[in-house]
């Protein structure tokens, strides 16, 4: 009677490579999605305070006049900004620049029209930390 032998199982050889593996390729796993987090985390924070930082250049604009002392607080989010706003001169030279004769405006006395060059225009610096 011939015997066959048939195997159910792993060789301590073959379990030994196989957690070898395992615990070579766990950690880069983990370490690797840690990263990802990071990143993602940091993408978010940007994202908010890239919000923050447009809400209060939004807020000028609703305003009649600007302050123009520099103002700075905490946002509901726990960020931290500081806004500064400062008076600017038009880029170019007021000669420069071609009026029509039907410009309207304030007059002098001798009934010529002052031109205006219209609104003010405003450095606005917005500074978000956490």
């Amino acid at each position: 009677m011939t015997r066959t032998r048939t195997t159910q199982g792993f060789t301590l050889f073959e379990v030994l490579i196989a957690v070898m593996i395992l615990g070579i390729a766990l950690p880069l796993l983990f370490q690797l999605f840690q990263g990802s987090l990071r990143t993602a985390k940091k993408a978010r924070d940007y994202t908010q305070a890239l919000s923050v930082a447009q809400e209060k250049l939004e807020e000028l604009i609703v305003m009649t006049t600007p302050p123009l002392e520099p103002e700075s607080g905490q946002h509901e989010n726990g960020l931290y900004w500081e806004r500064t706003v400062i008076p600017t001169e038009p880029l170019p030279d007021e000669s420069d620049i071609d009026i029509p004769d039907d410009a309207s405006g304030p007059e002098e006395e001798d009934g010529a029209v002052i031109p205006t060059l219209g609104a003010q225009l405003y450095e606005v610096t917005v500074a978000v930390r956490w």
